[in-house]
C-alpha cells in the first residue's frame, strides 16, 4: 500500500504541490517544494498504515486472548521513535550533522584538488555555496525530516522471523522503491517503444524521480543500520534527512535569490 501511493502521489504532487507549499524567498526551488510536498504526504499515510495495523493487532489480541490480553503484549512499532531525553536528542543531532559534514569535506576535498563529479545524470552530489545555501536548506530540512523519521519507524515495524538481517533489509529497501520504479519503467519503457511518454506532461516530475530511487533504498540501509546501532530511529532519520535535504537543494534551481536569514 505504501508502495503503491507514494508511486500515485507524484503526479498529484507535481501538478498541486506549488498551490500547497507556494514559492517564496524562503523557500524558492519550484522542484524542492513539490517534492516536499510528496515526502510529507507520503510520510503521513506511510504512519497511518502503521497504526492501523498497530490497532487492527491490538483488537485481534483482544478478541483472541480476552481476558488475558494484557499477557500478551502486543508490539509497539512507535516505541523505536523514543527519545530518552533532550540531551540525548541533541546529541544525536549533533552526530548527525558531524557524519554528514565529515562527508562533504570529502567531496569539497575531491572538488578542490581533483575537481571530481560525483554525477550519474540527475544523481549528483554537489559542491554548493554554504553561506548562501545552507539557511534554505536548514528550512527545507524540517520538511523532509517528516519523511526521514515518520518512514524510519515503519522501516524497523517489518521484520521477518527466521529471515537473515540483509534479507530483511532487501525487502524494505525493495519496497521503498517498487512503486516509483515501476512507474518510472513505464514512463520510459512506453518512450522507448513508442517515442512517446506515457505521462508526457510528467516528464520533469519522472526526471527527478531516477535520483530517488538509489537515495531510497541507501537511506533504508542506513536506517536500519543506525538502529541496530544505536536502539532507536533517530541518527538514521537526521543522517537521511540532511544528506537527502543536502543533495536535493544543492541540485536544484531557484525562482528567487537566495535569503541569509
Amino acid at each position: 500500500a505504501c508502495t503503491w501511493f507514494a508511486a500515485w502521489m507524484v503526479e498529484t504532487a507535481y501538478n498541486h504541490g506549488l498551490a500547497w507549499f507556494p514559492l517564496s524567498p524562503a523557500f524558492p526551488q519550484d522542484q524542492t517544494n513539490w517534492v516536499a510536498v510528496w515526502a510529507v504526504v507520503c510520510g503521513l499515510f506511510t504512519i497511518a498504515v502503521v497504526l492501523l495495523g498497530f490497532i487492527i493487532n491490538l483488537v485481534i489480541n483482544q478478541i483472541r486472548y480476552k481476558e488475558q490480553a494484557k499477557e500478551h503484549k502486543v508490539h509497539n512499532p512507535f516505541r523505536v521513535a523514543k527519545i530518552n531525553s533532550a540531551k540525548n536528542f541533541f546529541e544525536t543531532l549533533l552526530l548527525a550533522v558531524m557524519i554528514v559534514t565529515s562527508l562533504y569535506i570529502v567531496l569539497y576535498l575531491n572538488w578542490a584538488i581533483f575537481m571530481t563529479d560525483f554525477r550519474i545524470w540527475t544523481l549528483a552530489f554537489k559542491v554548493f555555496d554554504v553561506p548562501m545555501m545552507l539557511p534554505t536548506m536548514v528550512r527545507y530540512a524540517f520538511f523532509f525530516a517528516v519523511w526521514w523519521i515518520l518512514s524510519g519507524i515503519a522501516n524497523q515495524t517489518y521484520r521477518f522471523k527466521n529471515l537473515p538481517e540483509w534479507a530483511t533489509i532487501a525487502i524494505n529497501a525493495f519496497f521503498a522503491v517498487a512503486g516509483i520504479t515501476i512507474y518510472v519503467a513505464i514512463q520510459y519503457g512506453t518512450f522507448r517503444a513508442t517515442g512517446v511518454l506515457w505521462k508526457p506532461t510528467m516528464s520533469l516530475a519522472y526526471i527527478a524521480l531516477f535520483p530517488l530511487i538509489p537515495v531510497f533504498i541507501f537511506g533504508a540501509i542506513i536506517s536500519r543500520k543506525l538502529y541496530d546501532k544505536t536502539g532507536n530511529i533517530w541518527l538514521g532519520s537526521l543522517v537521511n534527512t540532511l544528506l537527502w535535504t543536502i543533495f536535493t537543494v544543492a541540485g536544484g534551481a531557484a525562482s528567487f535569490a537566495y535569503i541569509f536569514g
